[in-house]
C-alpha cells in the first residue's frame, strides 16, 4: 500500500495523461486498438491506481479466456512512444513509477505492445499485484496469439495449440469429448489439466531459444510433451528433445500412440517404460487393470507400499531410472514435469544438485500437504522461485484420517539456468 500511496503522490507533482495510459492499457490488457467508445475508462481518472482499478473490473478483461487466442495485436504500431507504453506497463503493471533512467534502460528492448506485456509475467508484477495474477496468465497465452484455428476430429479431443488426445486413451465419464477442441483454460473453460501446469509449461515454451528441452516424468499419455511440441512449432522451435517416462505398459503404449497421432517420430526423442526413481535398478509397478481409469498409480519401493499398489493390478518388476542420471545424461533441460504419486519429494530431493545446475523450471503434481511444504522448502532452499501453486485437496474422513483427491501444483523456476 505504502508503494501505491507513493504513486499516487508522485502524479500529485506532475499532470499525467490518464487519455493516454488508458490508450495504453487497452492495446496491452486488452489486446485491440482504442477507441472514443473507450473513454469511459479514463474519464474523470486522477491517478494510475484508480485507471488500473477501472481495467481490472472491466467485464471485457475478465472474460479474456474467451478471446485471447483469437484476438490478435493490432499490426499499426507505427508512431507509438514506446517509452510512454514503457511508463504505463509499470504505472498499471508494477504499480510504480519508473524514473528516467529506467525508462531508458528498458525502452530500447521493448519494440511492440506484446514486449510490453511481458511486464505481466514478472517477478514484481507478481509480488506487487496479487490482486491481478490472471493478468500474467493472460499475458503467457497471448505471447502465442493468435492462433491457428484448430478443427475438431473424430474419435480425439483437441486442444487450443492443436495437440490431439484420443479419447481412448480418458476415463469412460470423458466419452463426450469425442470430436471436441478444448479452448484456453480458465475457471470460464474448465480443461483436462490445471491452469497453473499450462502457464508454467507454455512459459518454458516462450523462454526457449533456438532449442526446446522437456522431460514429462510419470508421462501418462504425454499430454505435456504433445502440448509443449505444439507450442514449440508455434514459436519456430524445430530442434525439440522430448523425454517421457511411463512405467504402466498400457499407458506406455499410449504415450507412443500419441506421439504417432501428433505426426512425431517416437524414435527421434526417448521414451522409457519405466519407473522414476531415486537411483537407477529395479522397482515394482502394477500393470493396471484399468488403465483408462486409473491413472494414479505409484511404484513399489517398499512392503509398505505393496497392498494398495496390488489392488489396482499385478506387479511387475521393472527398470526404475535415476532422476539425477538422467538429468546428467541430458544436460539443459527447459522444463521438467513430473507428477509420481506421492514419490515426488524422495526423487526430487535426490537430484536436486543436478536440477540446480541443468533444469529451469520445473512443473510438479504433489500428492499430500506435508508434500507440498516439503517441496516448498526443498525448493526455496536452493534458490528457486515459486511461480504458482495449488496446495494438495485435503478431505478429512470419517475416522478423522484424511485422503487427498486432488493433486496439487507446484510451479518452480531456476534463474540461474
Amino acid at each position: 500500500m505504502d508503494d501505491v500511496k507513493a504513486l499516487v503522490g508522485q502524479e500529485a507533482g506532475a499532470a499525467i495523461n490518464m487519455r493516454e495510459g488508458g490508450e495504453w492499457g487497452i492495446r496491452m490488457l486488452l489486446g485491440r486498438r482504442p477507441t472514443e467508445a473507450d473513454a469511459p475508462i479514463w474519464e474523470g481518472c486522477s491517478n494510475a491506481e484508480e485507471l488500473r482499478s477501472r481495467f481490472l473490473a472491466l467485464p471485457e478483461l475478465q472474460q479474456w479466456p474467451m478471446w485471447a487466442a483469437s484476438r490478435p495485436d493490432d499490426a499499426d504500431e507505427e508512431g507509438l512512444d514506446f517509452a510512454q507504453g514503457v511508463r504505463w506497463s509499470s504505472r498499471l503493471g508494477l504499480r510504480r513509477e519508473l524514473s528516467d533512467e529506467e525508462v531508458a534502460m528498458h525502452a530500447p528492448s521493448m519494440a511492440s505492445v506484446k514486449d510490453l506485456r511481458s511486464v505481466f509475467r514478472s517477478r514484481e508484477f507478481e509480488a506487487r499485484s496479487p490482486d491481478a495474477l490472471f493478468l500474467s496468465d493472460l499475458s503467457t497465452f497471448r505471447s502465442l496469439a493468435p492462433l491457428p484455428e484448430v478443427k475438431p476430429t473424430k474419435a480425439f479431443c483437441t486442444n487450443f495449440l492443436g495437440a490431439k488426445t484420443r479419447v481412448a486413451f480418458l476415463h469412460p465419464d470423458l466419452a463426450w469429448k469425442d470430436g471436441t477442441v478444448e479452448p484456453i483454460p480458465s475457471h470460464l473453460n474448465p480443461s483436462l489439466h490445471g491452469i497453473g501446469e499450462w502457464v508454467g509449461s507454455l512459459r518454458s515454451v516462450l523462454e526457449a531459444k533456438d532449442r526446446f528441452v522437456m522431460m514429462e516424468l510419470g508421462a501418462g499419455w504425454g499430454p505435456w510433451l504433445m502440448s509443449c511440441a505444439k507450442a514449440a512449432e508455434l514459436r519456430g522451435i524445430t530442434d525439440l528433445r522430448l523425454i517421457g517416462v511411463e512405467a504402466d505398459p498400457h499407458h506406455y503404449e499410449f504415450l507412443v500412440q500419441n506421439f504417432l497421432d501428433n505426426g512425431l517420430d517416437p524414435s527421434a526423442h526417448l521414451l522409457r517404460h519405466a519407473i522414476v526413481g531415486v537411483e537407477d535398478g529395479f522397482a515394482e509397478f502394477p500393470v493396471l487393470h484399468d488403465p483408462r481409469s486409473d491413472y494414479g498409480a505409484g511404484a513399489v519401493f517398499d512392503e509398505g507400499e505393496r497392498d494398495s499398489a496390488e489392488v489396482r493390478g499385478r506387479l511387475e518388476r521393472i527398470e526404475c531410472v535415476g532422476l539425477a542420471n538422467l538429468i546428467r545424461q541430458e544436460g539443459r533441460v527447459d522444463l521438467l514435469h513430473i507428477d509420481i504419486q506421492g514419490h515426488e519429494q524422495a526423487v526430487l530431493e535426490s537430484a536436486i544438485g543436478e536440477m540446480n545446475e541443468f533444469v529451469h523450471r520445473a512443473v510438479v503434481g504433489c500428492h499430500s500437504r506435508a508434500i507440498d511444504a516439503a517441496l516448498i522448502e526443498l525448493f526455496s532452499s536452493n534458490g528457486w522461485y515459486l511461480e504458482y501453486e495449488v496446495p494438495t485437496r485435503a478431505v478429512q474422513n470419517p475416522d478423522l484420517s484424511f485422503h487427498y483427491p486432488v493433486d496439487g501444483e507446484q510451479i518452480w523456476v531456476n534463474t540461474r539456468v
